[in-house]
């Protein structure tokens, strides 16, 4: 019974569940949240999201799977040469570290692959989960943080009013805001982490492996 739930568990990340859950179903929730609360208040949104249907909710599913394409496909772009130093490259989210290159990526991966044992390459698969789902993560919810205080001045009859919240509406405001932002700092910063991490990783299998493709990598400072 054990070695049959612990295959039901390994499946998850040789199927990808986790990353297509964790990476790009809840971001995407987060985000068609934000928007919904954008429209309708969060009392109604609340009340229609436990009034749904087992149907509706495969396709809540679906369409939040869908929209976090969306956001990777915005995140990955670098940001405009303009808003950056002279000769600095910078994106949002990144999929290989800083000062490595596409090619150079995946040809690690694939030599991976034909090396690593399967204890190492689910140890793998979740350095890319986590790295998936916190860096779609903190891009949806800064999105979505965007969304609603753009829509909280919309109502209000002057910006001066949402700037200078009324002082019973601190207790909500302020500490909700704050958690939003430190969401937003540690999850990009957890996202570059596994970045290097699941980089280092492979390249060390490979090294403990002896394969020969070992020296055309090398480790990337923390």
């Amino acid at each position: 019974m054990r070695n049959g739930w612990q295959n039901i568990f390994d499946s998850f990340y040789t199927r990808f569940v986790l990353r297509d859950f964790f990476g790009k179903i809840v971001p995407g929730g987060i985000l068609l949240s934000a928007i919904a609360v954008s429209v309708m208040s969060p009392a109604s949104v609340i009340k229609y999201i436990a009034s749904m249907s087992f149907w509706a909710w495969i396709v809540a599913l679906g369409v939040s799977w869908l929209t976090a394409f969306a956001i990777q496909s915005f995140a990955e772009k670098p940001l405009p040469k303009k808003l950056l130093p002279k000769g600095c490259d910078f994106s949002l989210i990144r999929y290989y570290p800083r000062g490595r290159n596409q090619k150079e990526s995946y040809d690690l991966r694939f030599y991976f692959h034909q090396k690593a044992s399967p204890d190492e390459k689910r140890q793998a698969e979740r350095f890319v989960v986590i790295k998936e789902a916190c860096g779609n993560g903190y891009v949806a919810i800064a999105i979505s943080l965007v969304l609603v205080m753009v829509d909280a001045i919309r109502d209000k009859d002057s910006v001066l009013s949402f700037v200078a919240p009324a002082p019973s509406n601190l207790w909500v405001v302020v500490p909700v805001l704050i958690l939003a932002i430190a969401a937003i700092y540690y999850l990009c910063q957890m996202h570059f982490f596994h970045v290097k991490r699941e980089y280092n990783y492979m390249v060390r299998s490979l090294e403990l492996h002896k394969s020969e493709f070992a020296s055309s990598f090398s480790w990337v400072d923390d």
